[in-house]
């Protein structure tokens, strides 16, 4: 059946134009500025600061893909458990340090606690999408679920972006140190928004 025009974007407003809905596309407006940020700086940060080839970071990514899939997978099972809200914190939290952490390398760091970060960094943006992917579900429950979710992806992509664009501005006027220091708070945000969202009234 295809929706007219009127109700479709009444059933797209019912999903979206509510406080629940609009902390959940802020979240994901913020939840990927620090992986954009990694994503254009993190090469040359390893290969200048760490004197890691570009073979070593290719080798890498391939582990902390993979592991990030198991994870991901798991977090998926362990949610019915521990529940949404204690594991998405403890995710973002870990991805805050790792970038904290990043932050604090240097010339003497050694090439296996590079190769570290870049792994844990992998598992835990798997691990965050596959928690908020749950309750972003969750929230869309009218005729055009599928719109609603394509849009709160749209933010997701788009926060990608807002990272990618700010991270040379940030190289150009910060240190790589100061620079990840910004892409770990970035993501406060989210912490916050998070106990909105897993709210039991939500």
């Amino acid at each position: 059946n295809v929706l007219g025009l009127k109700f479709l974007f009444s059933e797209i407003s019912q999903g979206l134009l509510n406080k629940t809905a609009i902390a959940a596309a802020v979240f994901m407006l913020f939840s990927n500025i620090a992986i954009g940020i990694f994503d254009v700086t993190y090469n040359k940060f390893y290969l200048e600061v760490l004197g890691m080839t570009g073979e070593d970071i290719g080798t890498i990514r391939p582990v902390g893909m993979w592991l990030g899939g198991l994870i991901g997978f798991s977090v998926g099972l362990i949610s019915f458990y521990l529940g949404k809200r204690m594991l998405l914190v403890a995710f973002l939290v870990s991805q805050i340090l790792l970038f904290i952490f990043l932050s604090t390398f240097n010339t003497e760091t050694s090439q296996q606690l590079g190769s570290l970060v870049i792994i844990g960094l992998d598992i835990t943006e798997a691990a965050v999408k596959v928690i908020i992917f749950a309750i972003l579900m969750a929230l869309c429950t009218t005729q055009t679920s599928a719109t609603n979710f394509g849009i709160f992806m749209g933010f997701a992509n788009l926060s990608t972006i807002l990272g990618n664009s700010i991270a040379p501005i940030l190289m150009e006027y910060l240190s790589y140190d100061l620079t990840y220091v910004f892409a770990g708070l970035s993501l406060v945000p989210c912490i916050v928004l998070t106990f909105y969202l897993t709210a039991a009234k939500n």
